[in-house]
């Protein structure tokens, strides 16, 4: 079952789902109770977008071994993907519980606690990404902004978005339009909307697919007029 198991695993490594899963398949023929193939087997399925299937082969994988904490993340990415978000954040919650040091746990739990409303609780976990992982600017650009933009003015920390957003340009050279977007809020935050305007202007120029693009252009009209833009509560 190994074999056929780690041939899976390098196909899966390699973007080749469909072949990585028969070779999940044969391995499970072998070894029906292993928690792990069953996991890496619903990696495949998701990978191939068969969410129903991926889902029941996570099932089996958390039933069989309640300590597997990729099962739980992968139940929570499914659950987020179909909008569940409260079966999202209980399943990250569990897989975070056995390995709170997971980064992309950290940073998908905090997406989803905030898309439920829960921002304060959703800047703990990205901030916990951010240590965990100083060169992934996802978190960073997600603190950032709510650092910048929070509807709570006590919590706006205008100086340390401006220190994230920074850095998560950086990692993407200029070529993601949510980090120059925080940027320029964090600007704007601080007072300084000449830099804003400049960060909107760079982050509507490399932005024109994002469905973002006119909340974009709204922002660069308010720092036009020395306006900071708040997210609402």
């Amino acid at each position: 079952a190994a074999i056929f198991s780690n041939v899976g695993n390098r196909l899966l490594e390699m973007n080749q789902p469909e072949q990585a899963q028969r070779y999940y398949h044969m391995a499970l023929e072998l070894s029906p109770d292993d928690a792990l193939i069953h996991n890496n087997l619903g990696s495949a399925l998701l990978a191939m977008d068969q969410l129903d299937r991926a889902k029941q082969r996570f099932v089996i994988a958390a039933q069989l071994n309640p300590r597997l904490a990729p099962a739980h993340a992968n139940l929570g990415k499914i659950a987020f993907r179909e909008k569940r978000l409260a079966d999202a954040i209980a399943a990250y919650r569990a897989a975070l519980a056995i390995e709170p040091d997971d980064f992309e746990v950290q940073y998908a739990i905090g997406r989803a606690l905030a898309a439920t409303g829960e921002l304060d609780e959703a800047m703990e976990h990205w901030r916990v990404a951010c240590a965990l992982n100083e060169h992934d600017p996802g978190p960073m650009t997600m603190l950032a902004w709510s650092l910048a933009t929070h509807p709570d003015d006590g919590q706006r920390q205008p100086e340390q978005a401006i220190e994230l957003a920074t850095r998560a340009v950086q990692l993407t050279e200029g070529h993601d339009a949510m980090s120059l977007d925080a940027l320029g809020a964090a600007f704007a935050a601080d007072g300084q909307f000449t830099k804003a305007a400049a960060a909107a202007r760079a982050a509507i120029a490399v932005g024109q697919d994002s469905p973002m693009l006119q909340p974009m252009r709204r922002r660069l009209s308010m720092y036009q007029r020395d306006e900071a833009y708040v997210a609402s509560p």
